[in-house]
């Protein structure tokens, strides 16, 4: 019996993906966003387990991009990119708190960055998910299976009883590995089938 659903955030609970934010962030400081694709990629698993700070994030990349300039301008620029694109699903809060209220135990694991968790802190929008496991403030990142296993211990319920749903394809094998039930999250509405034909309530 299926105890627990365990949630990505971006490209999941809420609509944008981190390219998303980092096309904003290249449009607030007029960098060429296809250019520094190759760049943020390559930066994104440092900022997202805390391995390198926000500045030092900027430093390399401005350096990258061969652009003179003081990385200490940029601080709030992630910040800012995200909380003007950032989008919930309500239709995916309404689930949560349907699954909530019929006693399952929703969780929450993400990669994110310290300037998205702390825009997604202020708003509360962590607090519908118990535990919350994020790559920043944990060290590791999808699809290490250190990450599940973490999940795993905090909830103290074994990996048959756990569903997981993401977004992307990767980050669904680690979890089906340790025997999890995994979702490949395209809708809410293929997932709230992909729920209903595994036996959950809502």
């Amino acid at each position: 019996m299926i105890k627990a659903i365990i949630f990505d955030f971006g490209g999941v609970v809420a609509e944008e993906k981190a390219e998303d934010f980092w096309k904003q962030a290249c449009k607030k400081v007029n960098i060429n966003y296809p250019d520094s694709l190759p760049s943020f990629e390559k930066l994104v698993p440092y900022i997202s387990t805390g391995k390198i700070s926000n500045e030092k994030f900027w430093q390399m990349m401005l350096k990258d991009l061969v652009i003179d300039d003081d990385a200490k301008k940029y601080e709030n620029v992630l910040y800012e990119a995200y909380a003007e694109i950032t989008k919930i699903r309500p239709e995916m809060m309404d689930l949560v708190e349907l699954l909530k209220n019929n006693g399952y135990v929703t969780a929450l694991l993400s990669d994110t960055d310290e300037n998205v968790a702390r825009y997604n802190k202020e708003h509360k929008r962590y607090d519908y998910f118990s535990p919350v496991i994020l790559s920043s403030e944990v060290g590791i990142a999808k699809p290490d299976r250190r990450m599940y296993e973490l999940m795993l211990r905090e909830l103290s319920i074994p990996p048959t009883e756990c569903v997981y749903t993401d977004d992307r394809e990767r980050n669904l094998i680690p979890a089906k590995e340790l025997g999890m039930k995994t979702i490949l999250f395209e809708s809410s509405e293929k997932l709230k089938k992909g729920l209903k034909k595994l036996g959950i309530k809502f």
